[in-house]
C-alpha cells in the first residue's frame, strides 16, 4: 500500500524525481551517447533557466560509457603529447643534433603510421585495451633506431661516414632483430587470451614492433647518408655512458652475481607468497576512471541509489525459450535464498511477465467460477444483510476473462517486447541490497548462483548483464594470465636459444630477463599492486623489454677484443639506457589517465621497466665477464 500510494519515481519525500530513458543503441555506442547526452544537456539548461534553484543530473550505463571514452580519449593526447616532448628532449641532448632527432622522429612516425595502418585494415578499431599502443609502440620501437644512431656516431669517431654506418649496421641488426622478435613474442602471446580486446592488442603490438624495426633499417640508413652525413661528431667520452661507469660500473662480476643470485632468491620468495595470496584485483573501484564526468555520474547514481533502490542499471536478464519456463525460474531463484540471513542473499527483486500477466489464468478463474456458484446458492440467505453484504462484494465479476498481453499498456508492453515481436521471454534480476556490486567476489557469487539455476528436464537459460560479465572478465583474467606468460616465456627462450644459439651469451640474457621478471613482480607485491584486466599483460610485455636490453648488451660485449663490462657499459650500455628512458617516459605518461586501471597498468610495466634495464646494464656483463675469464684461463681446447 505504500509503495503504491506514491509514484515508483518520486522519493518519499517528494523532492527528487527520476526519469528513466531507454535508448535504441548499445550503451558502448559513445558517439551516439554524446548526441543523447547533449540532447538531455540542452533540455536541463531550458529548465534550469525557468527554475534556478532545480538540480539535474545524468547518470546510468550510457553515462558511464561516454564519461569513460571521454578519459581514454584524453589520456591518448596527454600520453602522445608528453611522450613526444620528453622522447624528444632525451634525445637532443643524447645526440646533441637536431638533424639526427628529425630523421629518428620521422621514421618512427611513419613506421607507427604503417602498424596503425595495418591495425586498420586487420582490427579495424581501438578499444580500452588498445588505445594506448601508440605511445607503446613509438615508446618500444624507437629502441632500433637509438641503438643504429648511437652506434653510427661511435663509429663515426674512427671511421668516415658510410664505412661507420655499414658497421653500425652489421653491429646493431643481429642483436635489434633479437628484440624485435622478443617484443613481437611477448606482444603475440596475449593472443591466447580469451579477450577480444588483447587479441587485438596482440596483433598490432606484435606487428608494430616489427615494422618499426624493418622501417629503422630499410629507411633510416638512408635518411642518414643523405641528411645525416654532416653531423657534427664530438671526440670526447660520451657523458651518460661516463655517469653510468661511475653509477653502475664494477670489475667485480662474482661479487655482482652472487649478489644478484641472492637478490633473486629473495624476490622469488616473495612472488610465490604474493601469487599464492592471490593477487588479483577484487575492488573493482580501483579499475574505473576518476574524472570529473565519471564522478558526478556516480554521485547522482548514489542519489538514485539512496531514494528508489539500487540495480537500475545493474540488472541480469535470463532469457528463456518457452514462456512456462518463467515460473520455474523465479521459483528456483528464491529457492536460492529461501532462509539465508539478509548479508547472505544473493538476488534481489526480480521482475518477469508474470509481474503483469498471473501464471495459472485457467486454474485460477476455475477456483473464481466455483466462488461466485457458491456465493450465488441459497447459502447466503442464513447470514445478516451485513455480513451477506461483504461477501456480495468479494465476488468475482461474470465477465472474468485470462488476461494477456494485448491487456497491458502499450508502455508497458513495450518493455517487455524483444525486436522479433516475441513478449515475455526475459527475467531481469536485481542483486541483493547487502550484495556489493564493486565487489569482485561478490559479482563472482552472484554470476555463479545465476548459473546454477536448473529447470526440470536439464533444460538451460541464457544469461546476460553487467554483473555476469565483469564476474566472467575476472575469471578470464585468473585463467588466462598464467597462460599468456608461459607462452611468452617459453616463445622467449626458444627464440634466443635459435637465434642466438644455445651458448654463454643466451644464458647471460636469459637470466638477466628473469631476474628482472621477479624483481618486477616482488615489487609489485611489496607496494600493494593487484593484478586487473589490464596489469596481467605488463608481465609478458616485461619479459619482451628484457630480451630487448639484456640481448644488445651481450652482444655488444661479445664484440669487444677484449670482453670488458665497463666498456661495455660505457658504449652500448648507454644507448640501452636511453632506450630504456624512451620506453619509461611512454609507460609514465600513462600515470596522466584518469582511468585507474590504465595508470594500474603503466605503474606495473614501469617497475618492469626499471628492473630489466638494470639487471640488462649490471648482471648481464657480470655473467659474461665470469664466463670470458673462464674462456681466457682454460688450456686450449676447451670452452
Amino acid at each position: 500500500e505504500a509503495r503504491l500510494a506514491r509514484p515508483s519515481n518520486i522519493s518519499a519525500d517528494g523532492t527528487i524525481a527520476m526519469i528513466q530513458i531507454r535508448t535504441p543503441f548499445r550503451t558502448t555506442d559513445a558517439e551516439r551517447g554524446r548526441r543523447l547526452l547533449a540532447a538531455l544537456a540542452a533540455s536541463r539548461s531550458a529548465v534550469v533557466a525557468a527554475h534556478p534553484e532545480v538540480q539535474i543530473g545524468f547518470t546510468g550505463s550510457v553515462v558511464a560509457a561516454v564519461a569513460e571514452h571521454d578519459a581514454i580519449s584524453r589520456g591518448i593526447l596527454t600520453s602522445s603529447v608528453v611522450t613526444g616532448l620528453l622522447v624528444g628532449l632525451v634525445l637532443v641532448l643524447y645526440f646533441r643534433s637536431a638533424v639526427l632527432l628529425v630523421l629518428l622522429i620521422g621514421t618512427l612516425a611513419i613506421a607507427t603510421v604503417i602498424a596503425f595502418g595495418i591495425a586498420a585494415i586487420t582490427v579495424g578499431h581501438l578499444n580500452a585495451a588498445t588505445a594506448f599502443l601508440g605511445a607503446i609502440i613509438a615508446g618500444n620501437g624507437v629502441n632500433y633506431g637509438i641503438l643504429l644512431i648511437a652506434r653510427y656516431l661511435e663509429e663515426r669517431r674512427r671511421q668516415d661516414v658510410e664505412p661507420a654506418l655499414a658497421t653500425a649496421i652489421v653491429g646493431t641488426l643481429r642483436p635489434t632483430l633479437v628484440a624485435s622478435l622478443g617484443a613481437s613474442i611477448a606482444y603475440g602471446a596475449l593472443a591466447a587470451t580469451s579477450f577480444r580486446g588483447f587479441a587485438d592488442f596482440a596483433v598490432i603490438g606484435a606487428v608494430g614492433m616489427m615494422v618499426c624495426w624493418v622501417t629503422t633499417y630499410v629507411l633510416l640508413p638512408a635518411l642518414l647518408l643523405r641528411w645525416g652525413w654532416r653531423t657534427r661528431i664530438h671526440r670526447g667520452e660520451p657523458v651518460l655512458g661516463a655517469a653510468l661507469v661511475t653509477v653502475l660500473g664494477s670489475r667485480r662480476s662474482g661479487a655482482i652475481c652472487l649478489g644478484a643470485a641472492l637478490l633473486a632468491a629473495l624476490a622469488s620468495a616473495v612472488a610465490v607468497r604474493y601469487v599464492a595470496a592471490d593477487p588479483f584485483e577484487y575492488d573493482l573501484t580501483r579499475l574505473r576512471s576518476e574524472g570529473e564526468d565519471a564522478i558526478a555520474a556516480r554521485d547522482w547514481m548514489a542519489l538514485s541509489d539512496r531514494n528508489f533502490g539500487r540495480g537500475i542499471t545493474s540488472r541480469t536478464y535470463l532469457a528463456v525459450d518457452r514462456p512456462e519456463q518463467i515460473p520455474e525460474i523465479i521459483a528456483a531463484l528464491r529457492q536460492h535464498d529461501e532462509g539465508l540471513a539478509p548479508e547472505q542473499k544473493t538476488f534481489g527483486q526480480v521482475s518477469s511477465i508474470l509481474d503483469v500477466v498471473p501464471a495459472q489464468q485457467p486454474e485460477k478463474l476455475a477456483v473464481l467460477a466455483e466462488i461466485r456458484r457458491a456465493l450465488d446458492d441459497d447459502a447466503l440467505d442464513a447470514l445478516g444483510a451485513k455480513e451477506r453484504a461483504e461477501l456480495l462484494e468479494l465476488r468475482p465479476p461474470d465477465d472474468l476473462r485470462a488476461i494477456t498481453t494485448d491487456d497491458l499498456p502499450a508502455i508497458v508492453r513495450d518493455r517487455l517486447t524483444e525486436r522479433d515481436g516475441r513478449i515475455g521471454y526475459l527475467v531481469s534480476i536485481r542483486p541483493a541490497s547487502e550484495l556489493d556490486e564493486w565487489n569482485g567476489r561478490d559479482l563472482v557469487r552472484f554470476a555463479s548462483a545465476v548459473r546454477k539455476i536448473e529447470l526440470p528436464g536439464n533444460q538451460a537459460a541464457t544469461t546476460s548483464g553487467s554483473s555476469v560479465i565483469f564476474a566472467d572478465i575476472l575469471a578470464a583474467i585468473e585463467r588466462d594470465g598464467p597462460r599468456v606468460t608461459a607462452v611468452a616465456a617459453i616463445g622467449l627462450v626458444l627464440m634466443v636459444l635459435v637465434v642466438v644459439g644455445p651458448n654463454r651469451r643466451a644464458a647471460a640474457v636469459l637470466l638477466g630477463t628473469a631476474t628482472g621478471t621477479l624483481l618486477m613482480v616482488a615489487v609489485c607485491a611489496l607496494l600493494g599492486l593487484r593484478v586487473n584486466f589490464l596489469d596481467f599483460i605488463a608481465l609478458p610485455i616485461t619479459l619482451g623489454l628484457g630480451i630487448d636490453y639484456a640481448i644488445n648488451v651481450a652482444h655488444r660485449f661479445g664484440q669487444e677484443g677484449v670482453p670488458d663490462p665497463i666498456a661495455t657499459l660505457r658504449t652500448s650500455g648507454s644507448a640501452v639506457f636511453v632506450c630504456s628512458l624512451t620506453t619509461i617516459i611512454g609507460y609514465g605518461s600513462l600515470l596522466s589517465s584518469d582511468n585507474l586501471a590504465i595508470r594500474g597498468f603503466g605503474t606495473a610495466s614501469l617497475i618492469g621497466e626499471v628492473a630489466c634495464v638494470l639487471t640488462a646494464l649490471v648482471l648481464v656483463p657480470a655473467v659474461l665477464a665470469i664466463g670470458a675469464r673462464d674462456r681466457a684461463t682454460s688450456p686450449p681446447g676447451r670452452g
